[in-house]
C-alpha cells in the first residue's frame, strides 16, 4: 500500500510540474501555436546504439527486458499530413522515417511477460526469435496489451487458434469497451481474439498493478484506452511515437493512426516528460532498432 501511495504521489508531482510548465492543462493539452519539442538526449549519453540484429536485452536492476523486432519497418512521411514539408526535408526524411514493429519480453519477479504480440502472419519473427532464446509460447505466463490495433494483437492468433493458450492476457477496460463500440468490420479481429482467449482474458483500470509489479498508466488518445506500463526503471509506451525522428522534433505531430489526435498529443507530451523526469528507459513498439530511448 505504501509503495502504491508513493507511486501515485510521484505521478501526481510529475503532472503538476508539467501543468506548471504549460505542457498539459487539466486532462488534455491544448494545441500550441509554436512547435513543441522534446528535450533531446546527446548521442554520448543515450546509452543505446541501433543494432542490425533483431533482439537486444537490457538489465535494469531486478528487471530484464528484451526488445524483439517482429518486423522491420519504415514509416512514410505521408502518415503525418500536418508535418511541414520543410521540416521533413530538413530532417532528411523524405524517403521514410526509421521505425520498427516490435514487442518486448520482460522478466520481473520471476515472471515472463510479453508486451504486445506484433502483427502475426507468415512474416512474423516473434515465435522464431523466442525459440532462439529457448522459449516456446507455453513459457510466456502473461501478455499485457498496450492497445488492440492489429499490429499489436495479430500474434495472439494463428489459423484461428490461440498461439499462447496458457498465457493470461490483460488489456485496459477502457480500451476493450471502446473497440466493442466500433463498427463490426473494425472490431472483428478483436472479437475473434477475445473469443479465443475468453478463459484467460482480464481487464484492468488505469493505475492498477499487474503481476510482476507492473504499473498501468493512462496513455489514451492513440486508441480509446491506449496504455503505458512501468516496471522498475522501464517505461513501455506502446504507440505514443510512430516516427521518432520526426515526432521528437515536433511532439504535436500525429500520425493518421491516432484516433483522437488532441488526446494522443497530450499523452505523448505527458508520458515522455514523465520518463525524462524519472530517468526511465523508454521502450516503444515503433521506435527504430533497438527499440529503446533514454532522455
Amino acid at each position: 500500500m505504501k509503495k502504491t501511495v508513493l507511486m501515485i504521489v510521484a505521478l501526481a508531482a510529475g503532472v503538476a510540474a508539467m501543468v506548471a510548465h504549460g505542457m498539459v492543462s487539466g486532462r488534455h493539452a491544448r494545441p500550441e501555436k509554436s512547435v513543441s519539442r522534446m528535450p533531446q538526449a546527446t548521442a554520448d549519453t543515450s546509452g543505446f546504439t541501433a543494432l542490425a540484429s533483431e533482439t537486444k536485452t537490457l538489465g535494469l536492476g531486478d528487471v530484464k527486458v528484451t526488445w524483439i523486432q517482429d518486423r522491420a519497418a519504415t514509416q512514410s512521411a505521408s502518415l503525418f499530413p500536418q508535418a511541414p514539408a520543410s521540416l521533413i526535408d530538413s530532417l532528411g526524411l523524405r524517403g521514410g522515417i526509421p521505425s520498427s514493429m516490435s514487442v518486448f519480453l520482460v522478466e520481473s519477479k520471476g515472471m515472463r511477460i510479453l508486451f504486445d504480440t506484433g502483427l502475426g502472419g507468415k512474416d512474423s519473427r516473434l515465435l522464431h526469435l523466442l525459440s532462439l532464446m529457448g522459449l516456446t509460447p507455453a513459457d510466456i505466463s502473461f501478455i499485457y496489451l498496450t492497445h488492440l490495433h492489429g499490429d499489436h494483437i495479430g500474434g495472439l492468433m494463428q489459423g484461428g487458434r490461440a498461439v499462447f493458450p496458457t498465457a493470461q492476457v490483460f488489456v485496459a477496460k477502457q480500451e476493450f469497451r471502446g473497440w466493442m463500440r466500433m463498427p463490426a468490420e473494425k472490431k472483428a479481429q478483436v472479437e475473434k481474439m477475445a473469443k479465443a482467449y475468453r478463459l484467460n482474458l482480464h481487464f484492468f483500470d488505469f493505475g492498477d498493478y499487474l503481476p510482476g509489479d507492473v504499473k498501468t498508466i493512462d496513455a489514451s488518445g492513440h486508441t480509446p484506452g491506449h496504455t503505458a506500463f512501468r516496471v522498475g526503471d522501464l517505461l513501455i509506451v506502446g504507440d505514443i511515437i510512430h516516427g521518432a525522428a520526426l515526432q521528437l522534433a515536433d511532439l504535436d505531430l500525429c500520425p493518421t493512426y491516432d484516433m483522437e489526435p488532441a488526446e494522443a498529443r497530450a499523452a505523448r507530451k505527458r508520458i515522455l516528460q514523465y520518463a525524462r523526469m524519472n530517468n526511465l528507459v523508454v521502450a516503444g513498439m515503433h521506435l527504430p532498432a533497438p527499440g529503446f530511448m533514454k532522455f
